[in-house]
């Protein structure tokens, strides 16, 4: 986890129970929580971010208490690439969120990367180093919502991002390509498979991480009632 968004989304079945904020409290530094201290963090603009664990930084100056492997630093490296690379597709930092609670018809989840724009809400699920992937209840309760979807594995994951796609082929309407998230210091040769180009965040020389988004989902693209472990094998279903 990296933080607890306190501010508003936009969408009604984003967790209902959030307070209502005035366009003053949008503007405040105040706006996130750590989520393993519970103090107040500051969302860095995009501009701004030069590093590694550079989108989030504690008000008050005292060192984040997430960039530890404890946390779990490869998970939260790969959600503030995420950000990154939707905040600019969205063209609004303050649309994207982490770690946000969508309600569905009869059940929720909880997704890495949400944001709000125009046309429909955006889910980003990201899989480092999860046994289960859930695919059947995370899309389907994301669709009942009115979501799209894009699916993110780590390069020198669990699970290698080709493999899933050829799965995901059996349930799926068109040809599906998850994204891709390469952690800083990875190089090129130590990975499974290497970025696609052209449709990264993060750049530079010395292994600076990456990361890409693959191929949006909804239920025109993917039939969720298709995904049983016949078809899947059960770490996705």
């Amino acid at each position: 986890m990296t933080c607890t968004a306190t501010g508003p989304t936009g969408n009604p079945r984003v967790e209902q129970s959030r307070a209502v904020h005035t366009d003053a409290d949008r503007e405040s530094e105040h706006r996130y929580a750590c989520s393993i201290c519970g103090d107040s963090v500051t969302l860095t603009a995009p501009g701004n971010v030069t590093g590694r664990f550079d989108w989030f930084r504690h008000v008050d100056g005292t060192r984040d208490c997430s960039a530890t492997d404890a946390t779990g630093a490869l998970h939260r490296e790969a959600i503030e690439l995420v950000m990154q690379r939707v905040s600019a597709i969205v063209g609004d930092p303050d649309l994207v969120e982490p770690e946000t609670r969508v309600d569905g018809d009869d059940r929720f989840v909880t997704v890495d990367v949400h944001a709000d724009s125009q046309h429909s809400p955006v889910a980003v699920e990201i899989f480092t180093a999860a046994s289960h992937m859930h695919l059947r209840r995370r899309l389907s309760t994301l669709f009942d919502a009115g979501y799209s979807v894009f699916i993110v594995l780590a390069v020198n994951g669990r699970y290698r991002p080709r493999r899933v796609e050829q799965y995901l082929q059996r349930v799926s309407s068109v040809p599906v390509t998850v994204g891709r998230f390469t952690p800083h210091g990875t190089s090129t040769a130590s990975s499974h498979e290497s970025v696609d180009r052209g449709a990264s965040a993060g750049s530079g020389a010395g292994g600076a991480g990456r990361v890409s988004l693959g191929t949006q989902l909804s239920r025109h693209v993917v039939d969720v009632d298709a995904i049983t472990t016949p078809r899947l094998p059960a770490y996705m279903v």
